[in-house]
């Protein structure tokens, strides 16, 4: 199961997000993962893995860019 960290630019600012994907060839169905208080932290992160391990595409994005 592929998972990276990668950057987008949002309203002139980098945003940082986690993604984790099924392994295999898509199309699969997405999920957005909403971070807590403390962002997208190791828990988040594992959420998102645990969802791609059911066969989900998984975003966390840093809301608190």
């Amino acid at each position: 199961m592929p998972s990276f960290t990668d950057r987008l630019n949002v309203g002139g600012s980098d945003m940082e997000l986690y993604a984790s994907v099924p392994d295999g060839s898509g199309p699969f169905p997405a999920v957005v993962v909403a971070q807590h208080a403390t962002g997208v932290d190791k828990f988040i992160k594992d959420i998102a893995d645990k969802l791609a391990l059911s066969g989900y595409a998984a975003v966390a994005p840093d809301s608190f860019h």
